[in-house]
């Protein structure tokens, strides 16, 4: 469990997986030609969906913070005061 936990709590992991869904979506529709006759509208579309699925998905994992290693210290460093919001 605590190397999952390490695993995801990465940024760049996290940054990673957000470039790959969009290139995935946005990128590579565009450049074959599945867009359709309005492709401005179906790039809005489908980047406002990713952006609702992916806040689905930070929503969802959020109540799971306070059991990993994370929450704690962010609150540790909160009261050292060395926390950058």
């Amino acid at each position: 469990m605590n190397v999952l936990v390490k695993i995801l709590a990465h940024k760049f992991l996290a940054l990673t997986v957000l470039v790959g869904v969009g290139i995935w979506f946005l990128v590579i529709p565009a450049f074959t030609g599945r867009l359709g006759a309005n492709p401005l509208e179906a790039l809005l579309h489908e980047s406002g969906e990713i952006a609702i699925w992916t806040l689905g998905a930070v929503l969802a994992l959020s109540p799971l913070r306070p059991f990993s290693r994370l929450a704690r210290s962010a609150f540790c460093s909160r009261i050292r005061g060395s926390w950058q919001p």
